[in-house]
């Protein structure tokens, strides 16, 4: 097994079986680096730590997640590589759902440039696997939980370890999100299968969770006290929008919840994980 690492120091392991090397080893038009493999999951992206619609952003965006991918796919589908398992994200279907949550069939409706740019590769694939050898796995998924943590899951630490009273009782949403090695589960399940080709994917957690169940559930596995009282929805979104944060109100406030039930019965497959299980394994170190 070959791991890829967009690095120019690498760190080395030592199994005999499992090598890290640069990415830019693959990326030389001289390189056999995966000639005799039999799957390429391709996890590398710009994620939407910056959405900012200038210029610059939209083609740092265009250069990692769309023409990257636009190379490593060519490659595997030159040295007849027999799948290629894409890590997309749920932001391709919307920022939003309604309670009963997204599914395969809905119309993708993207709201930034990420989930563009994702909805990008996603069509690029489909379209270089025509008609060869290599079949193609797309998986969305909603937030990953259970390793380096960034944006609101971030933020929401960062105010636990304070102890800050938190207004957000009232809010009755339901969020789905993704433990790492549920994540990492489905992912081998979609390199094991031999007979599913040609497929996209939701993936998620089996159960979703309110804001403020999600907040309790991880100052608990911290092992801190928190309070979470009660205040007007509308007076939130109020103040929200009058410090322009009416986007990360949003988020905290509004449903996105991922049906998982193409992928579970396609592939035979549960989470091992429960959320509390996840929760609790990836928190209790902070």
């Amino acid at each position: 097994m070959i791991a890829l690492e967009n690095k120019n120091k690498i760190h080395s392991l030592d199994n005999p079986n499992f090598s890290i090397v640069s990415l830019a080893d693959l990326l030389n038009e001289n390189s056999h680096l995966i000639e005799n493999s039999d799957a390429v999951i391709h996890l590398a992206a710009k994620t939407h730590s910056s959405t900012k619609e200038n210029k610059e952003n939209i083609a740092e965006y265009k250069k990692i997640n769309v023409e990257l991918t636009r190379t490593i796919c060519s490659l595997s589908i030159k040295h007849n590589i027999k799948k290629i398992i894409y890590l997309s994200s749920i932001k391709v279907n919307g920022e939003y759902s309604s309670k009963h949550g997204f599914h395969e069939e809905d119309k993708p409706r993207p709201n930034d440039i990420y989930g563009i740019s994702k909805l990008e590769a996603e069509n690029l694939i489909k379209y270089l696997c025509i008609g060869k050898a290599t079949n193609y796995f797309i998986i969305r998924s909603p937030l990953v939980y259970g390793s380096r943590y960034k944006g609101n899951i971030s933020l929401l630490i960062k105010i636990i370890k304070l102890g800050l009273p938190l207004p957000l009782k009232n809010i009755k949403n339901k969020r789905s999100l993704i433990y790492i090695e549920n994540l990492n589960s489905a992912l081998l399940s979609c390199l094991r299968d031999k007979k599913v080709i040609n497929q996209t994917y939701l993936i998620s957690d089996d159960e979703s969770v309110s804001t403020p169940n999600l907040i309790i559930a991880i100052a608990n596995a911290m092992k801190k006290r928190i309070i979470i009282f009660s205040f007007p929805i509308y007076l939130l979104s109020f103040l929200a929008s009058l410090v322009k944060q009416t986007s990360k109100f949003d988020k905290l406030n509004n449903n996105l919840v991922v049906n998982n039930d193409k992928f579970k019965k396609d592939f035979k497959w549960s989470p091992p994980y429960t959320i509390s299980e996840g929760i609790k394994k990836s928190f209790s170190r902070n």
